[in-house]
């Protein structure tokens, strides 16, 4: 929910070695060869061979990777839901150049690798901040590891599917139930690599009673929805956030599953002063433990540069930061 740095030089270089020449010789086979005859067929081959070569998809940013996937739509999809079927055959062909399952298996330089690498500093889900992001070794079994979401589908752009700013690491949830192959909404929301969502959207409650706060009532009914932060960008407007919600479900999965969670957060901070957290403090320091005493407290850690590494941490942060006026019925 924090932007994702982008890798660094050398393992963009590393990527490229190991996986540039092979794919940009595959592309130069099949051009050659006479599989595909159609005109529209070989510009498409040899515009994707440019992606590969001239601008070095495999390794751009985010950005370059999404003015790409304009590109394709506007000259060869047309942004319809179903890809041309003379351009669909060609697609399966570089799902084969382009191979994920390949990339995903290899120990080096391939999904392993990555992951190990993104797991340095995500551990819980960049779209949901609820479930945990792995890499887990095995001797001889191999390694299990989170799925890797190709934020724009490799289904629709093959030639994207190992590509690393278009790899995010991801829960099942968020991945395989709920975002799937949509394309639309993933061109017009936000991107780990490009945006930072957590500056720019929030948590909120509704239907919030105080009953509820006072711990009379359970959560039912209690509406957990994102909405635009006071200190948005100007680009961030309700269409971005609901389709993040197209993709994500993240107003139902919060409203459903975190309601509970999200009621003791808001009973917490009300009845927990500013004197109360200082007196734990002095307690624990007291008995000379070092401890992070929100974290003691909610759960979880309250840094807004580490949300990544701890779970539920927006939620919390955003409904501390607004108790005062969600308690006042503002």
């Amino acid at each position: 929910m924090k932007r994702f740095v982008e890798f660094d030089d050398a393992t963009l270089a590393a990527h490229n070695n190991h996986q540039k020449k092979h794919v940009l010789a595959e592309l130069d086979s099949l051009v050659q060869s006479s599989v595909f005859v159609c005109p529209i067929q070989r510009r498409y081959l040899r515009k994707i061979r440019q992606f590969v070569d001239e601008r070095d998809c495999l390794i751009a940013g985010a950005e370059e990777l999404k003015e790409m996937v304009f590109e394709i739509e506007n000259i060869y999809f047309n942004w319809e839901v179903k890809i041309p079927p003379m351009l669909a055959i060609v697609n399966d062909r570089l799902s084969e150049i382009f191979s994920y399952e390949n990339f995903r298996k290899a120990r080096k330089n391939g999904g392993d690798w990555l992951m190990r690498k993104v797991v340095s500093h995500v551990k819980y889900c960049p779209y949901c901040n609820a479930e945990t992001i792995y890499s887990l070794e095995r001797d001889k079994k191999g390694d299990i590891k989170s799925a890797l979401d190709h934020f724009f589908p490799h289904g629709r752009y093959p030639f994207l599917a190992i590509s690393l700013h278009n790899l995010i690491p991801s829960c099942y949830r968020c991945n395989s139930q709920f975002k799937q192959d949509h394309f639309t909404e993933a061109y017009e929301t936000f991107h780990p690599y490009i945006d930072d969502f957590d500056d720019n959207v929030e948590f909120f409650p509704k239907c919030i009673t105080l009953d509820m706060l006072e711990g009379n009532a359970n959560g039912d009914g209690l509406k957990i929805v994102l909405k635009p932060r006071s200190t948005a960008d100007t680009s961030v407007t309700q269409e971005k956030i609901d389709n993040y919600n197209v993709l994500f479900a993240i107003n139902t999965v919060y409203t459903q599953l975190f309601s509970e969670e999200a009621l003791d957060i808001l009973r917490k901070t009300k009845v927990l002063n500013e004197d109360y957290l200082e007196q734990v403090c002095k307690w624990f320091e007291g008995a000379n433990l070092k401890v992070d005493v929100d974290r003691i407290i909610y759960n979880t850690r309250l840094d807004p540069n580490d949300i990544d590494r701890h779970r539920l941490s927006k939620l919390t942060m955003d409904l501390r930061r607004n108790c005062h006026r969600i308690c006042n019925g503002k």
